[in-house]
């Protein structure tokens, strides 16, 4: 199985070509059967703004990317529900 760091440099690199935003690294965690791993990042949601005490956040948007351990593929990309 490929290492925990080739896996998040997979995850970065696939999602610089589908999102426009730069990702932050939330949660890495091998698979249930430990063939690959479950990379979660993180976007700014700039359509969701809150307004805190008259101070303006931006909302996250959180993806898991799973990374197969042996070809180094994404195989999926789903939306993770906090």
């Amino acid at each position: 199985m490929i290492s925990v760091k080739e896996a998040v440099q997979v995850a970065f690199e696939y999602a610089d070509t589908i999102f426009q935003e730069k990702p932050a690294l939330e949660e890495i965690e091998p698979s249930n059967d430990d063939k690959s791993w479950l990379i979660t990042l993180s976007f700014d949601d700039l359509n969701k703004r809150m307004n805190l005490l008259g101070n303006d956040k931006v909302e996250r948007r959180y993806k898991v990317f799973k990374i197969d351990g042996e070809s180094k593929e994404v195989s999926a990309v789903k939306i993770r529900k906090l």
